[in-house]
């Protein structure tokens, strides 16, 4: 594929989980045995008959595809070639913080061997973190062909700029630059014209969140044709942060302003992922909010609930405490 992007709506399946897997729904911890690498064999075919379920139930095939990985998915990843279905494969070590080939060298013909549609590769990159770790990552982006990233920003913009440049290890980095307060609803709506294939899903972060959430797992639970998913994060105290109100589907039905009520729940945790189809709520003018202007509006949001660590580094405080306790979030 030599254009970036896809053209025609995906749902994909991912399900390419594996220390995750082993840790979280075995409790094992370093590689399982053999017979714990039985079961969790047998939970990827399941899980991968339950794919082929739905579309004989009316998902469209040619919308719909799974990600797995090779080390415990090989049986579903041919099987899903065999069967003309459309697949991906991830290419990342897993586990690790900086991301790594699964197979080092070799990742390119174990690629070769399954010809799957997509290879997907999960990268944590922090334009302020470890220089060094960055630049290595970047590196390894070029052997998967990716040349482009969009980096959007606003004030302060010079200060990233002047530090990453506009081309890093053979990538070309471009930047979404404000020349004036827009909000932020304008912000996102003007990021959006740097982007290559606006009726494609748009992931948008806020710039002052600092999270551990899972983006592979929040997407795979995006209705194409709904408006989109907000994330929803679990706070001890909500009584300073808009709280959300959704029904047992995660269907959201309202946004609640600040109560000042001292207790748990879910709140705006400023991370949304946007189909074309949210887009038509967005005003004409270029200066908007999009919790104010926009989201009131929408009819068809749905909420992702996620219960890791979390918070809005926006006040002095909270930004104090983020950097005494940035391992959390690494």
């Amino acid at each position: 594929m030599k254009e970036l992007g896809y053209s025609h709506p995906l749902f994909v399946l991912a399900f390419d989980h594996r220390s995750s897997f082993t840790k979280n729904m075995l409790g094992v911890s370093g590689e399982p045995d053999l017979e714990q690498t039985k079961v969790i064999i047998d939970f990827k075919n399941i899980i991968f008959e339950g794919f082929k379920k739905g579309v004989l139930l009316g998902v469209p095939k040619e919308a719909a595809a799974v990600l797995c990985d090779e080390q415990y998915g090989d049986a579903v990843l041919r099987k899903a070639k065999k069967e003309g279905f459309i697949f991906a494969m991830c290419t990342e070590k897993s586990g690790e913080k900086e991301y790594k080939f699964e197979y080092s060298g070799q990742f390119g013909e174990h690629i070769k061997e399954y010809e799957p549609n997509f290879a997907k590769a999960l990268v944590r990159y922090n334009p302020e973190d470890d220089k060094e770790l960055n630049q290595r990552q970047l590196e390894k982006l070029k052997h998967l062909g990716i040349d482009t990233v969009v980096m959007a920003a606003g004030h302060m913009s010079h200060v990233i700029e002047d530090t990453i440049g506009h081309e890093r290890g053979g990538l070309k980095l471009v930047y979404a630059i404000e020349d004036k307060k827009l909000g932020t609803g304008g912000a996102i709506k003007y990021a959006l014209t740097y982007v290559k294939n606006p009726d494609e899903p748009s992931i948008v972060l806020n710039g002052d969140v600092l999270s551990t959430v899972d983006f592979g797992d929040m997407v795979s639970y995006l209705k194409p044709e709904s408006e989109g998913i907000i994330l929803g994060s679990y706070v001890e105290d909500v009584a300073s942060y808009g709280t959300l109100e959704y029904d047992a589907k995660y269907h959201l039905k309202k946004f609640k302003e600040k109560e000042g009520v001292h207790k748990p729940g879910y709140q705006n945790g400023g991370c949304y992922i946007f189909t074309k189809h949210a887009y038509q709520y967005f005003p004409a003018q270029d200066t908007f909010s999009i919790e104010y202007d926009v989201f009131p509006k929408m009819k068809d949001l749905y909420v992702y609930e996620s219960d890791r660590p979390w918070i809005d580094v926006g006040l002095p405080e909270r930004l104090a405490w983020a950097r005494e306790h940035w391992q959390i979030f690494t």
